[in-house]
């Protein structure tokens, strides 16, 4: 069996590669790093040498990352913070950082990023971790988030932001409900589900989709909201579909387990928007511990989010 010097590639290769996908450029990991530019090239070129594989295109003096460099950082991102970590733990000074502050709105924490926390915690054991949930900006005087999990629209790629997943929304509703009212799932007309009762949050978002743009989405135009029920959250929302007070537009990508257990049904078609859903923003791109909980998050995100695209028959190129 080879020795681990074998193995692996140069510790110091790897930090340098670390630092280039994380701040995006060769420059600024160098400021980073205290060294010079031609010094990381140089060790993205020892990196390169020692896997095998072109890591970067470059054109004169511009670098551009290859799909192999972004899989090999995103896997090796969990093993470079628990080196990292382990290091700190035998300096005693692990326990001297404070805890990792995740904060997303109501309805993406209780329904999906908190069922996910005990495989968090066991994939980062040395890290504390707070899951805050709060749809309102971060109140005055309050810590702000290590990982903020915001919704809105695709803009591009960023050194320290993650798409998560993408916009699909449908109406649903609890299986005795479709049943009395003679639902046929994602095959019910639209215009069928005008008069029957649809639940409704108390403040609307302009970035979300509510019940007019869905209608609207599929041929509804004359749609006029007369709501009855109003709920001050997404949870709650869910909660009352689930217990037949009505339908509800759900965010497919969080509630899916409620459909798995055949708690809710699904009730007309799905609202999709490829460019809009949920990032992860971090706070601090140079925050090794952030970036790797980050990317394990981004990775689960993408899986639940594919299932679903799967299961709609949607397709996302790019």
């Amino acid at each position: 069996m080879k020795t681990l010097n074998k193995r692996l590639p140069p510790l110091n290769a790897l930090v340098a590669f670390e630092a280039v996908m994380r701040t995006g450029t060769v420059t600024a990991a160098a400021r980073e790093l205290g060294t010079s530019q031609p010094a990381v090239s140089q060790r993205l070129r020892t990196l390169e040498e020692a896997l095998g594989t072109t890591l970067f295109h470059r054109a004169g003096r511009s670098l551009k990352a290859s799909d192999a460099a972004r899989r090999y950082a995103s896997e090796i991102a969990e093993a470079l913070e628990a080196i990292a970590a382990a290091s700190e733990t035998a300096k005693g000074t692990v326990r001297a950082r404070a805890p990792l502050v995740i904060s997303a709105p109501f309805g993406f924490t209780h329904l999906w990023l908190a069922p996910l926390l005990p495989r968090l915690e066991t994939a980062f054991p040395q890290i504390d971790i707070v899951a805050r949930a709060e749809d309102a900006p971060h109140a005055a005087g309050q810590r702000k988030p290590d990982l903020d999990v915001r919704f809105g629209e695709m803009t591009g790629p960023a050194a320290s932001a993650y798409f998560l997943m993408h916009e699909v929304a449908q109406p649903v509703c609890s299986p005795d409900f479709a049943t009395r009212h003679a639902l046929s799932g994602t095959a019910t007309p639209a215009r069928r589900l005008a008069d029957l009762p649809l639940l409704h949050l108390d403040e609307e978002d302009p970035r979300w989709c509510n019940w007019p743009a869905w209608f609207a989405a599929n041929g509804v135009g004359d749609f006029h909201a007369t709501p009855r029920l109003f709920y001050n959250n997404y949870p709650l929302i869910e909660q009352a579909a689930a217990e037949g007070k009505g339908i509800a537009l759900c965010w497919r990508g969080i509630v899916e387990p409620m459909l798995d257990a055949e708690r809710l049904v699904t009730a007309g078609p799905v609202f999709f928007r490829r460019d809009w859903g949920y990032w992860l923003h971090v706070a601090t791109p140079s925050d090794t511990r952030g970036r790797a909980v980050a990317l394990w998050i981004r990775d689960a995100a993408r899986n639940d989010s594919d299932r679903v695209l799967a299961r709609c028959g949607l397709a996302v190129s790019g």
